[in-house]
């Protein structure tokens, strides 16, 4: 796990390859010029994905707790 804090860095690039081969230059490039990295799960990449999502949300819109109810009914 890389420790981020430590080095006060306050921005990081994300990158999605198109293909396998680009994935690999990416990394190598990354290696050769001395840049720590970390590869990403699916999960970990969905998590970066819900919390930017949480992020964007209007926090002063309320909803009734009936309506939630009748939303979460099966």
């Amino acid at each position: 796990m890389l420790n981020f804090a430590k080095k006060n860095i306050m921005e990081a690039i994300v990158v999605i390859p198109k293909s396998k081969a680009h994935f690999n230059l990416i990394q190598s490039l990354i290696k050769e010029i001395g840049e720590k990295s970390k590869v990403l799960s699916d999960d970990e990449i969905e998590q970066l994905g819900l919390l930017n999502m949480m992020k964007k949300v209007d926090l002063t819109k309320t909803v009734s707790r009936d309506k939630i109810m009748k939303n979460l009914e099966v």
